[in-house]
C-alpha cells in the first residue's frame, strides 16, 4: 500500500513536534558579559579582564576571563579565586593556585606586580539594557 506524499509529510511533521526534547549536557548555554576591565602596568595597557556569566540549568557560572591586548585568552579566575592558565594545544588548563586578582593577573601576563585594574565605561545602550 502506498501512502500519499502529503500524508507522509504530515506524519513526519507530527512526529517532529511530538514533545519537548531533553536538553543535552553538551548543548550551548547563553553567556553574557557583566563587565569589562582594562589591565595596565605603569600606565601601559596589557590586556583586559571580562566578567562573564554562563546560564547553566544547574545555576549561573561566574568567572573572569583574562585576555592579552590581541584578545587572546591567557586564562581565567573562577568565583573562588582559583587561577587557571590557558595552555596552547591542550584541552585543559593548568591550575596555578588561589591568588588575589592582582597576583593572578601578574602570573597570567607574566609580569611583575603592581598592576592596575580599571573598570571600563559601559556605553549607554548597554547600560540601559535590562539585566536578566
Amino acid at each position: 500500500m502506498r501512502v500519499p506524499l502529503s500524508l507522509f509529510v504530515a506524519q513526519l511533521l507530527a512526529a517532529c513536534s511530538a514533545g519537548p526534547v531533553a536538553r543535552s549536557e553538551a548543548a550551548p548555554r547563553p553567556v553574557r558579559e557583566v563587565q569589562a576591565f582594562d589591565v595596565l602596568q605603569a600606565g601601559q595597557p596589557l590586556g583586559q579582564v571580562r566578567h562573564l556569566e554562563i546560564e547553566d540549568p544547574r545555576g549561573t557560572l561566574r568567572f573572569y576571563q583574562v585576555e592579552n591586548a590581541a584578545r587572546q585568552m591567557l586564562g581565567y579566575f573562577d568565583a573562588q579565586g582559583r587561577v587557571y592558565k590557558r595552555v596552547p594545544f591542550r584541552m585543559d588548563e593548568a591550575f596555578l593556585g588561589i591568588y588575589t586578582m592582582e597576583q593572578g593577573l601578574a602570573l597570567l601576563f607574566e609580569v611583575e606586580a603592581p598592576l592596575t585594574v580599571r573598570a571600563r565605561e559601559r556605553d549607554a545602550a548597554e547600560a540601559s539594557a535590562p539585566r536578566r
